[in-house]
């Protein structure tokens, strides 16, 4: 990297940093490589609603078993399907692929282990699906009470690949919880079995000033999960 874009890069860091006063700092780092990053998130609000039910001793098993029913429910047609009498989503997919499962089971479970009641934490994660495009899954997840909940800020949202990819991955890498497609729609997060599914808000879980545009959300009460059933993974389309 030339001396000029390497300037550029290090302003645009520290422009990115102090913008991050007022969304918090990312604290701890749980894992971090070219593509997948998790780590620990500050969150001040936090204890005006009560603070997190952190550290929270989830097992590996338990929180694999919570990413295996999570789904998202989105709208692929043109035009609405509540126009059409629908419920006005077209299509259901896995949140997670069973190799993104056994990635973060363990990764989300240790920073649960260390997160405190002022934290959460929070992922991302970028693959490549074109010479041109790759695609960005980010969000976050806490735990309150007996619920586990989890915020997704982007769900195979694509963008184009930059000649300079350590310049224009900086703020998605170091935002997870900041939506790329603001003002998008991005569909529903729901749970199977969805007696297990708690709705979880913003609001409640001290998010509100720290999130913005829309988000993908859920919670689940993790005790005494029945096993998953096995189904197809999702697989990022081109």
């Amino acid at each position: 990297m030339n001396s000029v874009v390497r300037v550029t890069s290090v302003l645009l860091t520290l422009s990115l940093a102090s913008c991050a006063g007022q969304e918090h700092l990312l604290t701890v780092k749980v894992y971090e490589s070219q593509n997948q990053v998790v780590r620990l998130q500050a969150i001040p609000e936090a204890t005006t609603s009560g603070g997190y039910t952190h550290p929270a001793l989830l097992s590996e098993e338990q929180i694999a078993r919570i990413l295996q029913g999570l789904r998202v429910e989105k709208n692929t047609s043109p035009v609405p399907l509540v126009l059409q009498g629908g419920s006005g989503y077209s299509q259901t997919v896995r949140a997670f692929s069973e190799a993104e499962v056994r990635f973060f089971a363990p990764l989300l479970a240790k920073g649960l282990a260390q997160a405190t009641p002022e934290e959460l934490v929070t992922f991302f994660e970028t693959a490549e699906i074109s010479p041109t495009q790759r695609v960005v899954t980010s969000g976050a997840v806490l735990v309150r009470g007996e619920v586990f909940h989890i915020l997704i800020s982007n769900h195979l949202v694509k963008k184009d690949i930059w000649i300079d990819a350590e310049l224009y991955e900086a703020p998605y890498r170091l935002r997870p919880l900041w939506p790329i497609e603001q003002g998008t729609e991005p569909g529903r997060l729901l749970f199977e079995p969805s007696a297990y599914m708690v709705e979880s808000t913003t609001d409640e879980l001290g998010l509100r000033e720290l999130t913005t545009g829309l988000h993908l959300r859920v919670g689940v009460r993790f005790r005494n999960l029945p096993r998953a059933s096995h189904s197809q993974p999702r697989t990022p389309s081109p």
